[in-house]
């Protein structure tokens, strides 16, 4: 009888040492990122944004894994095409993402949302140049509220103590949300180990943040060249935001507000226009100059998705735009083609990772 206690009790002690380790398992592997590095093809992009198929990986923790990606995508697709409150407006600040990002959505089009923008530049742009340009906007009156939305870090993860001194000392004076640095697919020196270690220094912060790195690697996403993405992931990230804004403030789309009159429009047009110009990536053209190879590259990326950097880059137009009735809701329909250059992320296990390019062009 003592025996068969004993044994009884060594079976429980087993399984609950068992149900410890994959608790802890399934914790480690919730915070690690699990990518699978797709190569190269000429395969067509894919026209939807979100998908309900399961996807395998392979372990006992299937369904907590598919639980998670559900409620993502469900989340996502609850703010799909809808419009910021009127009353309020939102300026979006950030590197080429958000360039990107601006030209797949036309958010800058809309009478409400700014962007300020330029590819490549981080800390040094934003206390020198966009600090002003944001000034400028809060200043026009157009607005009683403002929220200043910031994407900035992936060109200078090595800086993030002057970002967190320059938000602490900004959150006063701003409505500051911080969105996350999102991770890259194999780029040159970048690694997501470094962006996981920036974002949890933003996440210190006592300012309101928006975790779109996790909706990406929990439900995938697609590079251009491993650092920029394609159309459907730049919506994927806007869409990202609004979530993460409706979940900061539940009335982030109410109907309130009726916009901007005709001539305020006009304003608002002409402040974007401004500040698109003054942001406008302008490639080197001088052999001799250093760094030619990769001034070549991104503008080799920028044609392939779309964006030509000699003209706006912002995906605001510079005749019209006071008059687009398109413009003025939800996200823009334009189609950004990759084809050719897709390298697809999903959150799989992964494949082994691919050589490291040595020149990195700017971001």
């Amino acid at each position: 009888m003592t025996m068969a206690v004993a044994l009884i009790f060594a079976v429980i002690a087993a399984a609950c040492s068992t149900e410890r380790k994959k608790v802890k398992r399934s914790a480690e592997e919730d915070k690690s990122i699990i990518i699978n590095t797709v190569e190269y093809s000429n395969a067509e992009e894919n026209t939807y944004l979100y998908t309900d198929d399961p996807v395998e990986t392979g372990s006992g923790e299937d369904d907590f894994y598919s639980k998670k990606r559900e409620e993502i995508l469900e989340k996502l697709k609850r703010v799909e095409g809808k419009s910021l409150r009127k009353d309020t407006g939102y300026i979006f600040v950030g590197d080429s993402r958000f360039v990107n990002m601006n030209t797949a959505c036309g958010i800058s089009k809309s009478d409400n949302l700014f962007m300020v923008a330029k590819i490549g530049e981080g800390y040094s742009w934003f206390k020198n140049t966009a600090l002003q340009q944001i000034k400028r906007i809060t200043a026009s009156g157009l607005f009683k509220n403002w929220k200043v939305i910031i994407c900035l870090g992936i060109n200078d993860l090595e800086d993030i103590s002057k970002y967190t001194a320059k938000y602490e000392e900004l959150k006063d004076d701003y409505d500051l949300i911080l969105v996350s640095v999102n991770p890259v697919d194999h780029y040159s020196n970048l690694s997501n180990q470094k962006i996981e270690n920036f974002n949890a220094s933003l996440m210190e912060l006592d300012i309101p943040y928006i975790d779109t790195f996790t909706i990406l690697c929990e439900t995938g996403y697609s590079t251009a060249d491993g650092l920029h993405y394609n159309t459907d992931t730049s919506k994927k990230i806007y869409n990202g935001i609004l979530s993460g804004l409706l979940d900061l403030d539940p009335d982030s789309f109410k109907e309130v507000g009726t916009g901007l009159d005709k001539a305020s429009l006009s304003k608002k047009n002409s402040i974007q226009n401004d500040i698109t110009a003054q942001n406008k990536y302008v490639p080197k053209t001088d052999e001799s100059e250093e760094g030619t190879d990769s001034e070549e590259e991104m503008r080799k990326l920028l044609e392939t998705i779309g964006v030509n950097p000699t003209e706006d880059t912002s995906g605001m137009s510079t005749e019209g735009a006071a008059t687009d009735e398109s413009s003025t809701e939800g996200i823009s329909t334009e189609v950004i083609s990759t084809e050719g250059v897709s390298s697809e992320v999903t959150p799989t296990e992964g494949l082994p990772t691919q050589e490291q390019p040595t020149e990195q062009p700017p971001i």
